[in-house]
């Protein structure tokens, strides 16, 4: 039998039916378990592939890809440590709600069905019952036993992917049922549809009643309504309600709006949005999961004045608060949440709220923002300095930033975001060896001719292969280093709370690789400066520069992220924070 004639195959069957739902992309690391489906797509040559160095780097592609607009790309892995691999990123997109659909190989099927049916820890060769280990971290998970119609599965997946709150699906292929002809045999899966059309009127109605009798009201702004941010902003523009953001939201609202009054939590923008939160009579939180730091790990300190109306797709993150007097919870869709607010902005009316603005206005003078108060920085380039200069210079880039450590958390506090910047971070899970690979995944989505990423030292260590990955790319990449010698967050929590310093820097026995000598070695244009007379001139030749390049700021290790709030055992050992409005310095 010729290959012209051979029967298609299920994993034939797959590839295409993937590219009909419109999957454009695909990151992933090849392997043999996996190999006829990544034959398939390859030959069909109709979703673009893109060969990553690790699945965690493949992951984090695909994540950002999809957390840009919703529409997800394939994350492709081998069984065994392909699946453990992706465990992170896949996480990531989990906390997140970023659409990402994921394809791993997997053992034969009667490989798989012995496991299922004993003790036994591993049966075929490099093989995991991958659904035990992943089922906490996606919406939905498949493994067929044997081939069935393409077509019905792929809606499935997508559906789980993009409907609701977004996430990551996964489907696991047995090797020998990717290999067997494919079939036109259905999956029987429910995906349920709420009537929202209840809930819409009485949250329409929670709304009319106490936004109108309110004197102090504000909007919490977060990801998860991204796609009717610009409903909710006209709404907040007609009645001139002051507006919160959240980290992941920041891009939804540019830092010089005259509605803006910052990023509050644990370490917020500026004193001033602590304070609207514990003043606000009427709190507005949309798309917001209020996690531990968004209500600085004590919610009885979150708006604690004002009648709290929160709206999310899910349900479950009602859970995380417990029921409180004032406070109300509905589950929305966003098409109906948006209708609610244009009907709303169709209202003939309107609040005075002279008085609150007035108090806003007077705490914006009493009170400075991040970044604008005076530290000891050893000598160093302080790293609010040298981002305030970024975000002038860099003023209509599209940013991905790294995930965690104090670096990045100085540059969402401070970042001023111009209109129409996007501002890619991943607050969820907080996973180091973000910044790189995220930034090839959002080049690849918008297909940017370049990009600026901003990580630091520590978590560019992680995923540092992925610069090979980059300086092979027609897109330029703009890669500012924070280099503080070791992991700054750590020794800074360590002195604050009084443990022994150990395991972050050089002097405790921590060692990172030499970013420069390394990344000039792959191609890169890298420049290197060393305190705050050179930001400047560093900054604008990376802006300038017609090649990937790579700027390293040696920043301060002992410069704070302030304000902020700092939490400290009890006598019992039992960390307690104090109220969102008690800030660290104290001022």
């Amino acid at each position: 039998m010729t290959l012209a004639n051979a029967r298609e195959s299920f994993a034939d069957d797959l590839a295409n039916e993937f590219a009909n739902a419109g999957i454009k992309d695909a990151f992933l690391v090849t392997g043999g378990a996996i190999a006829p489906f990544t034959s398939a797509l390859a030959s069909q040559g109709r979703i673009k592939l893109h060969y990553m160095l690790t699945e965690q780097s493949a992951g984090i592609a695909a994540e950002a890809y999809g957390y840009v607009d919703g529409k997800p790309a394939l994350l492709i892995v081998t069984s065994g440590p392909g699946v453990t691999n992706a465990l992170t990123p896949v996480a990531a997109a989990w906390t997140n709600s970023s659409p990402i659909v994921i394809v791993s190989g997997q053992a034969r099927s009667s490989d798989v069905l012995k496991s299922k049916e004993s003790n036994l820890r591993q049966v075929g060769n490099q093989h995991v019952r991958t659904d035990l280990i992943v089922n906490s971290i996606v919406k939905f998970f498949y493994e067929p036993a044997a081939p069935l119609s393409g077509k019905d599965l792929v809606s499935i997946i997508m559906q789980e992917a993009t409907g609701g709150r977004p996430g990551p699906t996964w489907l696991s292929l047995p090797q020998d049922v990717q290999r067997a002809p494919s079939s036109t045999s259905s999956l029987k899966h429910k995906i349920e549809l709420k009537n929202s059309q209840e809930m819409m009127d009485s949250l329409n109605g929670a709304i009319g009643v106490d936004l109108f009798n309110s004197k102090k009201p504000a909007i919490l702004l977060g990801a998860g309504v991204r796609r009717i941010a610009p409903e909710i902003i006209k709404f907040a523009e007609k009645f001139k309600i002051p507006m919160l953001t959240t980290w992941p939201a920041m891009d939804l609202l540019p830092s010089d709006h005259d509605l803006y009054c910052g990023r509050p939590g644990a370490i917020p923008s500026a004193w001033l949005p602590n304070f609207v939160n514990h003043e606000a009579d009427f709190l507005l939180v949309l798309g917001a999961r209020l996690d531990v730091g968004q209500v600085a790990y004590n919610p009885n300190t979150f708006a604690p004045n004002a009648r709290v109306i929160r709206v999310d797709v899910d349900k479950s993150e009602f859970e995380r608060i417990e029921d409180r007097e004032n406070w109300s919870n509905f589950q929305l869709d966003l098409k109906s949440l948006g209708l609610l607010f244009e009907n709303f902005i169709r209202l003939n009316t309107s609040l005075d709220l002279t008085a609150w603005w007035s108090q806003i206005y007077n705490w914006k003078n009493d009170f400075p923002i991040a970044g604008t108060i005076p530290q000891n920085l050893g000598g160093q380039v302080s790293t609010y300095k040298l981002l305030s200069m970024a975000s002038d210079v860099f003023n209509k880039s599209t940013i991905v930033t790294g995930s965690s450590g104090t670096c990045i958390e100085m540059l969402l506090q401070s970042w001023d975001v111009k209109a129409g910047q996007r501002v890619i971070n991943s607050c969820g899970i907080g996973s180091m060896g973000f910044a790189l690979p995220a930034a090839f995944g959002v080049a690849i989505k918008l297909e940017l001719d370049e990009i600026l990423c901003v990580e630091s030292d520590g978590s560019l260590a992680m995923n540092i292969q992925d610069l090979t990955q980059l300086i092979g790319h027609k897109t330029i990449f703009r890669i500012i280093v924070l280099d503080s010698s070791g992991y700054k967050s750590i020794g800074l929590s360590q002195s604050r709370l009084g443990q022994y310093s150990h395991g972050h820097n050089e002097e405790t026995s921590l060692f990172l690789p030499d970013i420069e000598s390394l990344a000039a070695s792959l191609g890169f244009d890298v420049k290197t400066i060393r305190n705050e007379i050179e930001v400047g001139d560093g900054l604008y030749w990376l802006a300038k520069n017609k090649k990937s390049s790579i700027l390293i700021s040696k920043v301060s290790s002992i410069e704070e992220a302030i304000p902020r709030l700092i939490s400290r055992p009890n006598s019992q050992g039992v960390m307690e924070t104090p109220p969102m409005v008690k800030l660290w310095p104290d001022n």
